[in-house]
């Protein structure tokens, strides 16, 4: 008897520690037909973790259609291919017309309205320049703008 109550409770603990977590990510959806510039700017930087940051937040790509399916390969940018500024923590990248690009991601996300939910978002500040003008997102605006959609959080630039 004794026996299976300790397997019973060792079944329970495993269960009850082994919970699922979610990794949602943030994207910007370029859908303009022309190249736009994409800057944003990481939190929690000092001089110290400056140089940490650069390949951490490293801007990865998929073309719109790769990004709508359900399982994602995201493909790093080359260092070649964007501008990391160490001095303020900020990538700056080029997105082609129908390319999304990944600026941060979090587990356990449950939407900027949740408790703490800007202790997931590592995103400072963020930019997009293109033909049709600029959108510039700060502090919370830069969270709060994108919208969940294909099972991501999404800015689009249209």
């Amino acid at each position: 008897m004794d026996r299976k109550l300790l397997h019973l409770l060792s079944l329970a603990l495993l269960l009850l520690l082994s919970g699922c977590s979610t990794r949602e990510d943030f994207v910007v959806l370029n859908r303009s037909g022309e190249v736009v510039e994409l800057r944003y700017k990481i939190k929690r930087c000092t001089g110290d973790t400056s140089g940490d940051n650069s390949e951490t937040h490293q801007p990865q790509k998929l073309t719109v259609k790769e990004f709508q399916k359900s399982d994602r390969a995201w493909n790093r940018v080359s260092k070649a291919d964007y501008k990391y500024d160490a001095r303020d923590c900020s990538y700056t990248v080029k997105v082609a017309p129908d390319e999304a690009t990944l600026v941060d991601y979090a587990y356990n996300y449950r939407g900027p309205d949740s408790d703490g939910s800007e202790l997931h978002f590592e995103v400072e500040a963020l930019s997009i320049k293109g033909a049709k003008g600029e959108i510039l997102l700060e502090g919370r605006q830069a969270q709060t703008q994108f919208k969940l959609e294909s099972g991501a959080y999404v800015i689009t630039y249209e």
